[in-house]
């Protein structure tokens, strides 16, 4: 089964980003238009995960994963 890359990008485009990555239990704080937080995919000390609400996409200044929710969620689960 072969989903339309529209309904792929209104999926994206629909999704709170910031939301999904607090619920895998992230803690995120506020910083600029962005929010940063503990990088999941590495050993992080510094929060290095950046998440902008703006562009629905992530990176780790760290590990260089960085995607958006899709690709979040398949990294994480």
């Amino acid at each position: 089964m072969t989903i339309e890359k529209e309904v792929i990008e209104s999926i994206k485009a629909g999704v709170d980003l910031a939301a999904v990555v607090r619920s895998r239990g992230i803690e995120l704080k506020k910083n600029g238009k962005g929010y940063f937080g503990l990088c999941p995919f590495h050993e992080d000390t510094n929060p290095s995960l950046s998440v902008n609400p703006t562009k629905n996409l992530w990176q780790c200044f760290g590990c260089g994963a960085a995607g958006d929710v899709i690709r979040f969620v398949e990294l994480f689960d």
